[in-house]
């Protein structure tokens, strides 16, 4: 196994986890950088793995900082999974739909609304302690605490 911590090091914001297991690539978390100078170049940067060679995705809570990007990475190319408890999913929708609609005027908007119904359609809500596979490992999201909906992945 190979991780890659990807955004959220030496800094609060833009969390991303990258996995390599069983020949497979998967994310913990999926987050936009946000209120530094940078954030617009960091957010536009290529990923160290192609969207479309992304396998599945565990967002542990709806913060846009942990899956503001999840539309960017749908407009990129993932067609995989989008795995959260259903509460989480259900914040997802309102914090993307607003994001996108923030971002509608700027000339090079990271994702629009459409890539955020796209998003949507491959959300897969599990429950709390509900056994599953990710990237053909045991998993479970169990009860974090942080907000509605958010959970650490086990």
């Amino acid at each position: 196994m190979k991780i890659k911590f990807w955004g959220a090091t030496e800094e609060v914001t833009g969390s991303m986890t990258f996995i390599e297991s069983h020949g497979e690539i998967g994310m913990v978390d999926c987050g936009l950088s946000q209120g530094k100078s940078d954030s617009d170049e960091k957010n536009f940067a290529s990923l160290p793995y192609s969207p479309k060679s992304i396998k599945e995705v565990v967002i542990t809570h709806a913060h846009l900082d942990h899956s503001g990007y999840l539309p960017r990475l749908v407009k990129k190319g993932f067609h995989g999974s989008i795995i959260c408890t259903q509460t989480t999913a259900d914040l997802i929708k309102i914090i993307l739909d607003d994001s996108a609609s923030i971002n509608r005027g700027d000339d090079e908007a990271l994702y629009d609304v459409e890539d955020v119904k796209a998003t949507l359609k491959l959300l897969r809500p599990e429950k709390w302690n509900h056994e599953f596979s990710f990237l053909g490992m045991k998993a479970k999201l169990i009860p974090a605490g942080h907000i509605l909906g958010a959970s650490s992945l086990l």
